[in-house]
């Protein structure tokens, strides 16, 4: 990285040049997708909340089974049904809508302080 970049960032690895497996074969087009997976599963778990109560501890076997249930009835059994757009709708009762993911990153690292 000091030859190509200029910089060294050995020991502050928090520091250093972002890192991607797919930016060494030139697809740079991911991080659209890596948004629209957080959009989604912001709603997704409101939704799942709104009809199941909240994951009081999400690494519990009892609410993995139960959140995996909810989402084979709601998302992996329904195949190519709906689409995207259909599917988000059909089980959250709105379309894709930042509201659910600013909510969630409001309460990670605004009200965790």
């Amino acid at each position: 990285m000091q030859s190509l970049l200029g910089t060294d960032t050995r020991g502050d690895f928090a520091n250093g040049a972002m890192q991607d497996i797919h930016w060494s074969q030139g697809l740079f087009g991911f991080f659209p997708s890596y948004l629209l997976g957080a959009l989604i599963a912001a709603q997704l778990v409101e939704a799942f909340e709104a009809q199941q109560g909240s994951l009081p501890d999400p690494m519990s076997v009892d609410d993995v089974a139960r959140l995996g249930a909810w989402l084979c009835d709601n998302i992996w059994t329904q195949g190519a049904r709906r689409n995207f757009d259909e599917t988000v709708c059909a089980v959250t009762g709105a379309p894709l809508t930042p509201g659910p993911f600013l909510r969630q990153l409001e309460k990670r690292y605004l009200e965790a302080n």
